[in-house]
């Protein structure tokens, strides 16, 4: 575990020189920190013995277009799979450096979130996902400015890795919505009807679509939602709470709580569908741009003991993550040898 604490807080600390000096290359190197990182990992993670599957049958695979661009292309140079990793790690944390640059009012704390609340670890195995996640968090300008064209070029890319975020074209539209503190009661009931009414069976009726939401499959497989989660949805409605305020400091927070109250809604009403649940995960990334307006609108003092309550939490979020065995991060082995 101490490689990954070390790693990441060394990453972490040049995120924080930057956000002192503003010298690009401390930014570049936190970049190139946490890339390498993730990209030399070996067999690390659930899904990396997929992706080398994938890799050793690319010429009949039938994965999406972009990411199997990308595989050819390293295929036919005569490199081997782990460049694959290397190349998927830098384009996945390219754009959250970029969005978190351009958008956070708190670049050390956002890369913080990235690194230490779980972002990094589902990186580690739904590559193809969070490359897509990456292009629609680096989107969110687009939203925040109302250009469309810009935003749906980018959402097309990222149906290009993974076909789930074709969902995401409505995103731009349901984000802008004034739903207010109307959060709270939606939030509610949607943790609290999946206990009373039999969701599963009702979804499972819809004409077409029972391999989703019926019969037993890994598609509708229960979420396991754990501590991590419950602390989010306790961080959902402490922001709630302070909701007017959050909006009046930027009137752009508002798209950022719609965002991840999205993310809490969909793993909440839709636990027993993982396939929805991978649905949120797009969303999710709404929290490394909300913490850190959150925080703002504290005096100093109160700024001060909310940072020093994240950094923990952020922690200990971490040490859970890799302590559990099921999702083989530990022990951490790389492979540096990048040719057949």
């Amino acid at each position: 575990m101490g490689v990954y604490i070390l790693t990441l807080f060394l990453s972490c600390i040049f995120a924080l020189f930057y956000k002192i000096t503003k010298n690009r290359l401390l930014w570049i190197i936190s970049l190139l920190i946490v890339s390498f990182f993730a990209g030399l990992r070996y067999f690390v993670g659930i899904d990396y013995e997929s992706y080398t599957f994938i890799f050793a049958s690319i010429t009949n695979s039938t994965t999406e277009p972009a990411f199997r661009l990308i595989n050819l292309i390293i295929f036919f140079s005569g490199l081997n799979v782990q460049f694959v990793f290397i190349i998927s790690s830098l384009i996945t944390f390219s754009l959250f450096y970029a969005g978190i640059r351009k958008l956070s009012n708190d670049v050390f704390l956002s890369v913080f979130i990235l690194l230490f609340c779980g972002f990094f670890i589902e990186s580690l195995n739904i590559i193809r996902q969070y490359i897509a996640i990456s292009i629609f968090f680096f989107s969110i300008r687009y939203i925040i400015n109302k250009d469309f064209k810009r935003y749906l070029l980018c959402i097309a890319c990222a149906v290009c890795f993974h076909y789930s975020a074709i969902f995401l074209i409505l995103a731009y539209f349901f984000l802008r919505v004034n739903v207010g503190k109307w959060w709270f009661l939606i939030l509610c009931s949607a943790y609290i009807l999946p206990f009373v009414l039999p969701i599963k069976l009702l979804f499972g009726l819809i004409p077409g679509y029972n391999v989703y939401f019926g019969a037993v499959s890994a598609a509708n497989e229960s979420a396991q939602l754990g501590i991590g989660f419950l602390s989010k949805l306790l961080i959902g409605f402490v922001c709630l709470s302070y909701f007017n305020k959050i909006v009046s400091f930027s009137s752009e927070s508002k798209i950022y709580l719609n965002g991840f109250f999205t993310y809490l809604f969909l793993l909440s009403f839709f636990r027993d569908f993982m396939v929805m649940v991978r649905l949120g995960y797009y969303f999710h990334v709404f929290l490394l741009l909300l913490i850190p307006k959150f925080i703002q609108i504290f005096d100093k003092n109160a700024k001060i003991v909310g940072y020093i309550l994240f950094l923990g939490y952020g922690i200990l979020l971490l040490l859970i993550n890799l302590s559990d065995s099921d999702a083989k991060l530990v022990p951490y082995n790389y492979f540096i040898n990048l040719l057949e």
